[in-house]
């Protein structure tokens, strides 16, 4: 049985008190993994306002095997500061993903935020490979997750053809019970409806590496992936 704990970093201001990615990835793991019965997957929500040390403690508490962080530009500080909190102290394997990664950043930034893997762009079907890479299904780490070794940082850049493109392929959270109720009920609650942008302003990272614009057509209706 392996543990993946996804460590939510909301925004101190939110309303909401939890993010979206972290349970459309897990509602996805748990939908296409190999095995599901045999993966663990939690979420477990924080304000960045949260002390860095304490939520270190719960981390470590958890046991988990795989920790996995989404980073966005108001909580990659708190997420480079939990780590040096975690890395001492556990042999998990941690993951860095979100839309503020990418390998320019990784390669500026590394020595503050040490992790095992980084995943570029949208994270679903490379989460997904990656873990059942660390439990044993498959030989070859997966194209879109970059990681050190000898020094240089290792990265293949995953095919066009074998990212998402219907996202009707991602499970709905709400209507799969991925997401606890008591998070979303008498509240606002998130949806995503489209990803992904032709345009690659400088200033702007949420184009997520696609060459357009994708749409939800059929919320809730996830489709099988092929991973070819």
């Amino acid at each position: 049985m392996m543990k993946l704990l996804f460590v939510n970093l909301y925004p101190s201001d939110s309303e909401r008190g939890y993010l979206l990615s972290s349970y459309v990835l897990k509602g996805y793991l748990e939908a296409y993994s190999m095995q599901p019965e045999d993966l663990d997957v939690e979420v477990s929500n924080y304000s960045t306002d949260s002390d860095a040390s304490l939520m270190a403690s719960d981390i470590i508490r958890s046991r988990a095997d795989v920790v996995g962080f989404s980073c966005y530009v108001w909580n990659v500080e708190k997420i480079g500061a939990l780590l040096k909190h975690l890395k001492p102290r556990t042999d998990s394997c941690y993951v860095l993903g979100g839309p503020e990664i990418s390998l320019d950043w990784i390669g500026r930034r590394s020595r503050q935020f040490p992790s095992d893997y980084y995943v570029i762009g949208p994270g679903e079907r490379i989460l997904l490979q990656l873990v059942d890479y660390l439990r044993g299904f498959g030989s070859e780490r997966p194209a879109g997750a970059a990681f050190w070794s000898g020094g240089a940082l290792q990265y293949t850049e995953p095919l066009l053809e074998n990212q998402i493109a219907e996202l009707d392929e991602i499970p709905s959270i709400y209507l799969n019970e991925v997401i606890e109720n008591d998070l979303y009920e008498g509240q606002e609650a998130y949806l995503e409806t489209q990803r992904g942008c032709r345009y690659r302003c400088k200033y702007c990272v949420y184009h997520k590496n696609l060459d357009k614009v994708y749409s939800f057509t059929e919320p809730g209706i996830p489709r099988a992936p092929s991973l070819n």
